[in-house]
């Protein structure tokens, strides 16, 4: 992957060939975290012995992806990757070839590259985005460091 990891679950004693494929995204930007929270917990749960996650995972293939943009995660707590671009937009329309749905700069969004990789690769029949309220309502400038806000 270019950017971002991504977790499998599914039961591998069963074949894919007739499972759904789920992709589950987040952490577009830095300060939703609690979008990275609930896939944690919900790779947990698909992880657990409970029924249902079992029952999931006999039926699906769950593709999580916690943090997409892990500049923003660990260095910053902002929507814009290394390059200053947010990648859950891909920073404006012009940016992309609308005609052949792709990315026209790649490598300055490894992102977005990663996600569509996933898509590409997997082909699947649900792609979710999970968002989450922002830490960083203050401007970047009026912030006293990473660890507090305000």
């Amino acid at each position: 992957m270019c950017s971002s990891d991504l977790l499998k679950v599914t039961n591998s004693s069963v074949p894919d060939d007739d499972k759904q494929i789920i992709v589950i995204a987040a952490m577009h930007g830095g300060p939703e975290r609690c979008g990275t929270t609930t896939l944690m917990h919900l790779a947990q749960w698909l992880l657990s012995d409970d029924p249902a996650a079992a029952e999931t995972r006999r039926k699906q293939v769950v593709l999580v992806m916690p943090i997409v943009n892990p500049y923003a995660f660990f260095v910053t707590d902002d929507m814009l990757n290394s390059n200053g671009i947010d990648p859950y937009t891909g920073g404006q329309a012009e940016n992309w070839d609308l005609q052949t749905m792709t990315y026209k700069q790649p490598d300055k969004v490894p992102e977005i590259k990663a996600v569509l990789s996933v898509i590409d690769q997997y082909q699947p029949d649900v792609f979710a985005d999970m968002h989450g309220a922002a830490l960083n309502p203050i401007p970047r400038e009026k912030r006293n460091g990473r660890s507090r806000y305000g």
